[in-house]
C-alpha cells in the first residue's frame, strides 16, 4: 500500500547507479526505492549506530487513506521494535498534512483576533473624533451663528466641520500607521539578532 523514499543512500544500492525503481531490504522488509532527496542540514544518524535508520520519509499513493497508512506502519513498527500493544511508541509518525492544517488553522485565528483588535480601534477611533468634533461645534457656536448671519447655508458649515473631521482621521490615521510600522520594524530586528 505505501512506498517508502529513503534520503540518499547511494551505497547500498551502488555508486553510479539511479537507485529509483531499485529494491533494498530494511532488516528483512522489502521496500522500493522512488526518490532520492538532495542533502540538507544534519543527518540525523547517530554515530554509536551508524546501521540504524534514523529516519523514513513515506508518501501513500494517491487515493489512498492516509489514517490506514499510518495504522499500518504504526503496526509494523510495533512488530519490529518488539513493542506489546500496552507500551507505548519509541518512535514518532509525522503526518505533514495534519501540521500543515494545524497552522492554517493558527492563521486563521491570528488573522480574526487581528480583525477583531482592529475593528475595536477603529470604533474607539471612531468614538474620539466624534466627541472632539461635538466639543469643537459647541465650543464655536458664536462662530457658526455669526457665519449664518452674514449668508453661509447650513451645508456649507456641515462641509467644514465634515474636512476638519475627515482631515483629523487622516492625519492620525498616518501616524498610527508610522508608528506601527516603525515598531514592528524595531520588534523583527530585535529578534533577529537574538
Amino acid at each position: 500500500m505505501w512506498r517508502a523514499g529513503i534520503g540518499s543512500h547511494r551505497r547500498v544500492i551502488g555508486e553510479g547507479i539511479d537507485p529509483v525503481g531499485q529494491g533494498i531490504r530494511v532488516r528483512a522488509t522489502p521496500f522500493t526505492v522512488v526518490g532520492v532527496l538532495a542533502r540538507k542540514g544534519q543527518i540525523g544518524t547517530s554515530r554509536a549506530n551508524a546501521r540504524a535508520v534514523a529516519a523514513l520519509l513515506v508518501k501513500v499513493r494517491d487515493g489512498e487513506d492516509m489514517a490506514d497508512a499510518e495504522r499500518q506502519m504504526r503496526e509494523v513498527l510495533h512488530q519490529r521494535h518488539r513493542l506489546t500493544a500496552t507500551q507505548d511508541d519509541d518512535f514518532w509518525i509525522r503526518n505533514l498534512t495534519e501540521v500543515a492544517n494545524t497552522q492554517l488553522a493558527s492563521s486563521r485565528a491570528l488573522a480574526l483576533l487581528l480583525a477583531a483588535v482592529a475593528g475595536a480601534s477603529l470604533l474607539v477611533g471612531g468614538i474620539g473624533i466624534m466627541n472632539i468634533m461635538l466639543v469643537s461645534v459647541t465650543e464655536r457656536t458664536r462662530e457658526v451663528g455669526l457665519r449664518l448671519a452674514i449668508g453661509a447655508r447650513r451645508r456649507d458649515i456641515l462641509n467644514q466641520f465634515l474636512i476638519e473631521a475627515t482631515t483629523l482621521a487622516a492625519i492620525g490615521g498616518a501616524v498610527g500607521v508610522l508608528l506601527g510600522a516603525g515598531g514592528s520594524a524595531i520588534v523583527a530586528e530585535a529578534l533577529r539578532h537574538e
